[in-house]
């Protein structure tokens, strides 16, 4: 429908420009700009190579179930669904058909965590590698390194940080109607630490520089080889399409899709085993060789969890799901009901919306 809503507007006649990382817009698509590492690259190789991805993946049989119901929350009325566990289930259907809805209302119930696709609320102090608990061993990684007292390489301590801005890199100003404006540092220029913390050097970069570097770099250059905490948490960035990120990015600068794998992944450490574990699109803004990384790590965390459900649109990822619940049969008052439920190869004559895609 989004397809041919913008075919209409061309007849306007009108240029229409799309940021999309769905293969079904490419095909239609009258010209293509490729974009890869900031670079604009040959659109037909791009598109070759985008359709030459694959997946193999060995389907998992459920191990147990659980029971839910739901009663009265937006568009469902009264639902009663068991859902498989010990594998990937895909919730899929249309726009507005109750899959958040559904997922919303389970996540209160015991051992069920849902990571949904709103920002990460923090301070302004808030970045991605203080998100994911990564500033303490880099700074004692570094402190060991260079002989440095302890806390030398945290923003947030005070005898580091920038003193004109209190390790924040900007200044705020307040104008008028509660309007606040920010404006960098005219003192660290941006940087958080003082000139004393930025002198120091390891393998001839400061720590602004570390911290600047996207995390494919740092984990390429084997910066912190030394480090299993720091190199295993730059793998699994990087196996979840987060490898283009630093650790110096402010969280509140985050896209919806980079957020949620952001809190995907703070989630590694905690006991999943009883866990039912809910994402919500964690492939929004994935193209397809990155999408087929993330459906490799999610098959790498499911042994540590009860099971997985992921909530998507993405055909190529819903392919290769074990089980697929699809809510629908519309959007609206006409959605909150399951349509079908079980593996593809049984979803040929069901009253699916989408099986016409999937098989």
């Amino acid at each position: 429908n989004v397809i041919k809503q913008i075919e209409a507007l061309k007849k306007k006649p009108a240029t229409v420009v799309t940021d999309e990382h769905k293969s079904e817009f490419f095909e239609k698509a009258d010209r293509i700009i490729a974009l890869d590492n900031g670079k604009v690259v040959d659109d037909v190789a791009w598109l070759q190579n985008q359709k030459a991805i694959t997946i193999e993946r060995c389907l998992r049989l459920p191990v147990g179930s659980r029971d839910f119901a739901v009663q009265d929350v937006n568009n469902i009325r009264q639902l009663s669904v068991s859902i498989p566990m010990g594998c990937l289930v895909g919730c899929c259907g249309v726009s507005g058909s109750g899959k958040s809805s559904f997922a919303e209302a389970i996540s209160s119930q015991k051992n069920v965590t849902y990571i949904n696709q709103s920002g990460i609320h923090g301070n302004s102090n808030s970045t991605v590698g203080t998100f994911l608990k990564l500033m303490l061993p880099l700074d004692a990684f570094l402190c060991a390194k260079l002989n440095a007292e302890s806390k030398t390489f945290l923003f947030n301590n005070e005898e580091s940080q920038c003193p004109n801005c209190n390790g924040k890199g900007f200044i705020e100003q307040e104008a008028a109607y509660s309007h606040t404006f920010r404006f960098p540092c005219d003192v660290c220029e941006g940087k958080r630490y003082n000139k004393h913390v930025l002198r120091n050097s390891y393998m001839g970069r400061s720590i602004y520089d570390i911290l600047t570097m996207p995390v494919v770099q740092l984990e390429g250059t084997a910066l912190f080889k030394d480090s299993a905490v720091l190199t295993e948490k730059f793998k699994d960035m990087i196996a979840i399409g987060l490898g283009h990120l630093n650790l110096f990015r402010p969280t509140a600068e985050l896209s919806g899709g980079e957020a949620q794998r952001i809190k995907l992944l703070s989630q590694l450490k905690s006991n999943l085993k009883k866990t039912f574990l809910i994402v919500d699109e964690p492939s929004k803004g994935l193209e397809k060789g990155d999408s087929k990384l993330l459906l490799e790590f999610l098959d790498s965390l499911l042994p540590s969890t009860q099971g997985i459900m992921v909530i998507e649109h993405n055909i190529f990822l819903l392919k290769h799901m074990d089980y697929i619940v699809e809510f629908g049969p519309s959007g609206g008052d006409r959605g909150g009901q399951i349509i079908f439920q079980g593996r593809i190869g049984s979803i040929a004559n069901s009253n699916s919306i989408i099986k016409d895609y999937l098989l």
